[in-house]
C-alpha cells in the first residue's frame, strides 16, 4: 500500500467538505455523517497523534452533541507513533486502511457493534500482539491483518462469514487459529506466509478456499478441510514443507496447479471419490510422499509434472473394481496400484491383482503378539486372494511378537516389512521357492534365530539371498513326542527342538530318526529344546549328538543323572544345563573321560564317569532275534533297521519284520547290532 492512495483519500475529503460540515475537536477531525441522527465520523487529525489513543464515544461543535459512530478511510493510516487505540462502543464502522501502518501500535480493542474489519485496516501493523473480534464482525476484509507479523493470537467469533484476499497474510508469529462454523469462504492467500501457524481446521461450512490460502505457511503440520469443499485453488499449499499429510473431502473435484509444489514432508495424501483432475504440478517435488490413496472411481487425469521428483516406488491405493483401469491409465500405470485397504482379523491387506486374484499384507489395526500367522488366502467382497505379498514396513518396529508363519502362497516380503522386530525369536516359511526380500526386511532382527522352511528347499534357502544369514533348518516334524527338525539334507543331519508333551522318568536322545522315508542322524539338541522342562530326571545322549544349544536343559532342576555317548565331547551352549546341579553323575566313554574333563562345561560337572565303571553297556534285547530270514520282536520294542547305505529300511513295533535278503544294521533300546536277513 503506497502513500499516493493516502493523498488521494484526503483530496476526496476536501471536497467533501463542500457539503459535509467537517471540524477539530481536540486534534481529532470530524465529519457529520447524519446531521439529523447526530452522528460524526472520525476522518482524521490536525497533527499526527502519538502513544495511547482514547477516541471520545461524543463530541461537541456548535453547541451540538455528535456520537461518534465511524472511523473514515485511512483516518490513522501511517500513525507510525500511536501504541494504543480505544475505540468506543457506538463505532459501527471502521473505514479502509483505518489503522494500516501504524507499525508501533500493540494494542486495540473493537467494540461491539462494529460489523466488518475492512480491507486494510490493520495491515502492516507489525507490532499488534492480539486481537479479539467482537461477535458483531460478520467479515473480515482483504488484508485486514496483513504483515501484522507480532500477532500470535486471534479470536474470531461464530458471526464472521467471510475472510477476504490476504487476509493474514505474513502474520508470521500466528500460531493456531480457529475458524467457527458458519465461515463459507476463504479468500485467497488468507493465511499465506504465516509462518508460525501449525494447525488449521477447517469447518464444514467452508465451500471454497482461495489460491495461495496457505502458501509459505512452513510450520503448518496439520489440515483439517471442510467436507464441502469443492476445490483446492492454485498453490493452495505451496511451500508448506512442515505439512505432513493430507486428506482431500469427496466433495473436491479438482486440484490446482502448484497446490502442494514443495511440500517436502508430505508423506501420505488421500484424495476423495469426486477427484477429477489434477492440474500442472499439483504435487511437484513432494519428494517424501509414500503412500497415495485415491478413492475416485473413474482414474483423475493428471497434468504434466504433476508428480515430478515423486518416487514411482510408492503404493497408491484405489478401488479395487478399479484396479485394472488405474494399471492402464497415464501417469497412474507408473506407480505401484493396488486395492483400497481392508482389514481381517486384526490384519490390513490390499489386493494386488485382480485377475490373479492375489493380495498383499499392508498392516494391522492393533499389534500382533505371541505368534502372528500370514494366511495363504484371506477372503474380500465374497472372493478369496492368495496372499502372496508382505507390504513395505507393513510390521515395521512391532516388538509384540516373537514368532512368525509364512504360509505357502508368500512371494514377495517388502522393504523393511520386519525392520525393528527385535523381539522375534523364530520363522516358519512354507514356501518351497525362498521368497524375494525387499531392504532391510529383516532389519534388527538377529540372524541367530532359526528358520524353518520345506527340508526339500533347504539348500535353496541357504543359498538365497538374505534367507542365508539365519539359521535355516528343515519344517518341524514328530516321532515318538520329540519334535524334530532336518539341518542338512546332504549330510542328512536333525536337530531335537522340542516336544509334545514334558518327557517324564528318562529321556532318551535317539542317534537316528526317521523323516519321509530317510534317515537322519540326530547330531544337535537346539536352543531351549528342554527349557524348564521338569518332568524327566535321566537324559541319555546317543553317540551321534555333537551340539547342545543355548538353554537347552537350562531350569531342568530335577535332572539326577546323564549318559553322553559321544566319543567327542558335544559342544554346549551358553547356561545349556542352567540350575542343573554340578554334582550329578555325568557317565562317558571310558576313553574320553579325559577329554570331557578337560571340555568346556562338562569339566565343571565333578562326578564324570566312566560307562564301563558305572553303567553297563547297552544289549541287544534277548527277545529280539533272527531266523527264518525274519526279525522277531515278540515283546514290541522300538526297531530300526538301516541298510548299508545309512538308509532307514524299517522303523516300527512289529512282531516279526520282513525285508529284502541283506546285511542290515539294527538298533534297539540303546544298542545296535548286525543282522543278516
Amino acid at each position: 500500500m503506497k502513500k499516493t492512495r493516502l493523498t488521494f483519500s484526503f483530496a476526496l475529503l476536501a471536497t467533501a467538505g463542500a457539503w459535509a460540515q467537517t471540524f477539530t475537536v481536540d486534534n481529532l477531525k470530524y465529519t457529520v455523517a447524519d446531521a439529523d441522527a447526530g452522528t460524526v465520523e472520525l476522518i482524521g487529525y490536525k497533527e499526527q497523534p502519538t502513544g495511547k489513543l482514547v477516541i471520545p464515544s461524543t463530541v461537541t461543535c456548535d453547541g451540538t452533541d455528535y456520537s461518534v459512530t465511524r472511523i473514515g478511510n485511512e483516518a490513522f493510516g501511517f500513525c507510525y507513533n500511536l501504541t494504543g487505540i480505544t475505540i468506543p462502543e457506538g463505532v459501527t464502522h471502521m473505514g479502509f486502511g483505518a489503522f494500516q501502518y501504524c507499525t508501533s501500535l500493540e494494542q486495540v480493542a473493537i467494540p461491539e457493534g462494529v460489523t466488518s474489519i475492512e480491507n486494510w485496516t490493520f495491515g502492516y501493523c507489525s507490532a499488534l500482539t492480539e486481537m479479539t473480534i467482537p461477535g458483531s464482525v460478520t467479515s473480515i476484509g482483504d488484508n485486514a491483518f496483513y504483515k501484522c507479523v507480532s500477532l500470535n493470537q486471534v479470536t474470531i467469533p461464530e458471526s464472521v462469514t467471510t475472510f477476504g484476499k490476504d487476509a493474514f497474510r505474513s502474520c508470521t508469529l500466528l500460531t493456531q487459529m480457529t475458524i467457527p462454523d458458519g465461515v463459507t469462504s476463504i479468500g485467497e492467500g488468507a493465511f499465506r506466509g504465516c509462518t508460525s501457524l501449525t494447525q488449521m481446521i477447517i469447518p464444514n461450512s467452508v465451500t471454497s478456499i482461495g489460491n495461495w490460502t496457505f502458501e509459505g505457511c512452513t510450520s503448518l503440520k496439520q489440515v483439517s478441510i471442510s467436507s464441502a469443499v469443492s476445490s483446492i485453488g492454485y498453490g493452495t499449499f505451496q511451500s508448506c514443507p512442515a505439512l505432513e499429510q493430507m486428506t482431500i473431502p469427496d466433495a473436491v473435484t479438482s486440484i490446482g496447479k502448484y497446490a502442494f509444489l514443495d511440500c517436502s514432508a508430505l508423506a501420505q495424501v488421500t484424495m476423495g471419490s469426486g477427484v477429477r483432475s489434477l492440474e500442472e504440478g499439483a504435487f511437484l517435488r513432494c519428494s517424501a510422499l509414500m503412500q497415495m490413496t485415491v478413492r475416485a472411481a473413474v482414474p483423475p487425469t493428471v497434468a504434466a509434472n504433476t508428480f515430478k521428483n515423486v518416487s514411482r516406488t510408492i503404493p497408491v491405493y484405489v478401488p479395487v473394481e478399479s484396479l485394472d483401469a488405474y494399471k492402464a491409465a497415464d501417469v497412474w500405470k507408473e506407480f505401484r496400484v493396488k486395492g483400497l485397504p481392508f482389514v481381517v482379523d486384526n490384519l490390513e491387506y490390499c489386493v494386488t491383482d485382480n485377475t490373479a486374484k492375489t493380495a498383499e499384507v499392508i498392516g494391522y489395526v492393533s499389534q500382533p503378539t505371541g505368534t502372528l500367522e500370514i494366511p495363504a488366502y484371506v477372503t474380500y467382497e465374497d472372493a478369496a486372494y492368495s496372499v502372496t505379498d508382505i507390504g513395505d514396513k507393513a510390521f515395521y518396529k512391532s516388538s509384540s511378537f516373537e514368532e512368525v508363519i509364512f504360509s505357502d502362497n508368500v512371494a514377495n516380503i517388502g522393504e523393511n516389512a520386519f525392520g525393528g522386530c527385535s523381539s522375534l525369536m523364530r520363522m516358519t516359511v512354507r514356501a518351497a521357492v525362498p521368497p524375494t526380500v525387499g531392504t532391510m526386511a529383516f532389519e534388527d532382527v538377529s540372524r541367530t534365530i532359526p528358520v524353518y522352511v520345506p527340508a526339500e528347499s533347504l539348500d535353496a534357502y541357504k543359498a538365497a539371498d538374505v534367507w542365508k544369514e539365519f539359521r535355516v533348518k528343515g519344517l518341524p516334524f514328530v516321532v515318538d513326542n520329540l519334535e524334530y527338525c532336518v539341518t542338512d539334507n546332504t549330510a542328512k543331519t536333525a536337530e531335537v527342538i522340542g516336544y509334545v508333551s514334558q518327557p517324564t522318568g528318562t529321556l532318551e536322545i535317539p542317534a537316528y530318526v526317521t523323516y519321509e522315508d530317510a534317515a537322519y542322524s540326530v547330531t544337535d539338541i537346539g536352543d531351549k529344546a528342554f527349557y524348564k522342562s521338569s518332568s524327566f530326571e535321566e537324559v541319555i545322549f546317543s553317540d551321534n549328538v555333537a551340539n547342545i544349544g543355548e538353554n537347552a536343559f537350562g531350569g531342568c532342576s530335577s535332572l539326577m543323572r546323564m549318559t553322553v555317548r559321544a566319543a567327542v565331547p558335544p559342544t554346549v551352549g551358553t547356561m545349556a544345563f542352567e540350575d542343573v546341579s554340578r554334582t550329578i553323575p555325568v557317565y562317558v566313554p571310558a576313553e574320553s573321560l579325559a577329554a570331557y574333563q578337560a571340555a568346556y562345561v562338562w569339566k565343571e560337572f565333578t562326578s564324570l564317569q566312566a560307562i564301563s565303571s558305572g553303567l553297563d553297556t547297552p544289549s541287544m534285547p534277548e527277545s529280539i532275534s533272527i531266523y527264518g530270514g525274519m526279525l522277531h520282536n515278540p515283546e514290541g520294542l522300538r526297531v530300526t533297521l538301516y541298510d548299508l547305505a545309512g538308509r532307514i529300511a524299517y522303523d516300527g513295533r512289529a512282531a516279526i519284520v520282513e525285508l529284502p535278503a541283506g546285511v542290515y544294521v539294527v538298533r534297539c533300546n540303546g544298542a545296535t547290532g548286525k543282522a543278516v536277513f
